[in-house]
């Protein structure tokens, strides 16, 4: 195979025009001054559509919303440990690579515990995604198909939520694209040995930076194999051999210095309650239940392109997809690399399901790393719908545009959307909030005290009473400096469940402990008066409407 750009899709006529889903030839006349069927047209629409997916990122980010449970129970992790201590078991029964964890770490350090901060990774990480598959989608497929399949993944809710996330989701898109890229580009072009070379120095990155990169790896490996068996070069041969063992030994490497370790600390549950906590990505032995299952994870989130939920939530995605599958099979012939591709992901995150090892689906955030292959192929399965539906070139302008409408809707209602609820969780918003409010109460020579230990106090208020720095201290008797005439202290208690243990951890099943204040005022370290008040009585906006106590 000498190039993996797919044949130009054919177009067959329908014996009476198909009828659009909404009147758009008013828009369809204002914009037929351009050409859709031309690729620097559909290039201009694509751009268009990039533009929108880092406008509704930044807007999300520049939202901050507060750091809720999820990416609380990562972020402690940054507070009083070092580069090193990261390679070994996590607070809060957390798993991450362990280069995001160090550029987490590097960040909180450098730039501090905000929410800009320590979201400025993952946002990265989003924005660079969408540019890597723009240049893959217009590398696999033809013009039409290209745009759809860019304008989807520009636009869908999961990747623009995994941005703005502290979880190394997003670096999982990322990673897979970084070596997506690369490996099409020689199978575009086998005599071009440096895209070898630089996959060969991407994979350690890639592995390191994202656990499910290795099926990404392992799919480049068994794409590339095809082309050297067509064209054997020693040459290339041994640079194939030196991929990988790169790859076998990042894997082994990163796997047995971190991995296990998060895995199997001292408690020695975490793995087994991961495997519980995400079931539904894992098959089941028993047959008649196999085949529900596989409809189920299909239809579900991991195939939530542009939106999309569980329970068949995302079916039509999911037709798309076969649809475009089947176009692929059957130019197997002429594009075997790419068949293998954008398939062998799904085949060995399922065995690796199998083994309990990773989920298979069930989740759209666990399943990013799928994502490219995902939105590729259901990009050109619904150009080829859009094609078979038109008779006309004027049916398929009007088609592409209402197209272009349905898409540009999906930011504009999630950028509303963020507005009106900038928070996951209105627990933690509040919480912010009255924190905030009550930190503007104390005078800057006053001290505040936290009257219990840090493992004593939720994730979630610990992490944002470590953003006050030397202002909070943590200690159960707040005595008052006897040198000073007048001393007022703050002391802030919390009463319910301590640190939630593993079984505590499920989404959004959390819980905020209930937090009392108590001002005391001193003279010469004598108390003088005290007030109690508990900390929801600090006024707060409620941004779902009306007033919280």
């Amino acid at each position: 195979m000498g190039h993996c750009e797919l044949a130009a899709p054919t177009r067959k006529r329908r014996p009476a025009a198909a009828s659009l889903p909404l009147d758009v030839k008013p828009i369809a006349r204002a914009v037929g001054v351009f050409d859709l069927a031309t690729p620097a047209t559909l290039k201009s629409v694509c751009f268009a559509f990039l533009t929108l997916g880092v406008f509704w990122r930044l807007v999300r980010y520049t939202l901050q919303f507060p750091i809720w449970g999820d990416e609380a129970f990562v972020c402690l992790n940054f507070l009083d440990q070092n580069y090193a201590a990261l390679m070994g078991p996590l607070k809060c029964g957390q798993v991450a690579p362990l280069l995001f964890l160090w550029g987490e770490l590097a960040a909180y350090q450098w730039l501090g515990g905000s929410e800009l901060a320590v979201r400025l990774i993952p946002l990265l990480a989003g924005l660079g995604s969408m540019f890597l598959f723009y240049r893959l989608a217009w590398r696999t497929l033809q013009p039409l198909a290209a745009t759809i399949a860019v304008g989807i993944l520009a636009v869908a809710y999961w990747p623009v939520a995994m941005s703005n996330t502290v979880k190394p989701y997003s670096l999982d898109l990322l990673m897979a694209l970084a070596l997506l890229v690369p490996a099409v580009e020689w199978l575009r072009q086998p005599s071009q040995s440096r895209w070898l070379t630089l996959l060969t120095g991407l994979c350690p990155l890639a592995i390191f930076s994202s656990y499910p990169a290795v099926f990404v790896a392992g799919a480049v490996s068994l794409a590339i194999l095809p082309e050297l068996l067509r064209n054997a070069r020693r040459l290339d041969w041994a640079r194939y051999a030196v991929l990988n063992l790169v790859l076998v030994g990042a894997f082994l490497l990163h796997f047995g210095l971190v991995a296990t370790r998060q895995l199997s600390p001292e408690s020695g549950r975490l793995e087994s309650y991961l495997q519980n906590y995400w079931s539904d990505g894992f098959p089941s032995a028993n047959i008649g239940e196999f085949g529900p299952w596989l409809v189920r994870i299909h239809t579900g989130r991991m195939c939530a392109y542009p939106i999309g939920s569980s329970n068949g939530g995302s079916v039509i995605t999911t037709l798309l997809f076969v649809v475009g599958l089947v176009r692929l099979v059957r130019q197997r012939h002429a594009n075997t690399g790419l068949l293998v591709l954008l398939t062998a992901p799904f085949i060995l995150n399922f065995v690796a399901a199998v083994m309990g090892k990773y989920p298979y689906g069930g989740c759209c955030r666990l399943s990013q790393h799928l994502a490219p292959a995902i939105c590729l192929l259901a990009g050109w399965g619904l150009s080829t719908v859009i094609e078979q539906c038109s008779r006309t070139s004027q049916d398929q302008r009007r088609w592409v545009v209402a197209l272009c409408i349905a898409l540009a809707l999906v930011p504009a209602v999630g950028m509303a959307r963020d507005f009106y609820k900038p928070y996951k969780d209105l627990r933690v918003l509040h919480a912010r909030e009255r924190f905030q409010q009550l930190l503007a109460r104390v005078a800057p020579h006053d001290r505040i005290v936290v009257l219990c230990p840090p493992d004593q106090v939720d994730p979630v208020h610990r992490w944002l009473l470590s953003q006050y720095g030397n202002r909070i201290a943590w200690d159960s008797q707040p005595a008052a400096e006897s040198n000073k005439p007048e001393q007022t202290v703050w002391g802030i208690d919390f009463h319910g469940a301590a640190s939630p243990d593993l079984q505590a951890m499920h989404f959004g099943q959390y819980s905020l402990q209930h937090a009392e204040v108590e001002c005391r005022v001193y003279q010469r370290g004598r108390l003088q008066r005290s007030s109690r008040f508990d900390l929801s009585q600090v006024s707060s906006t409620n941004h779902a409407g009306g007033a919280v106590p």
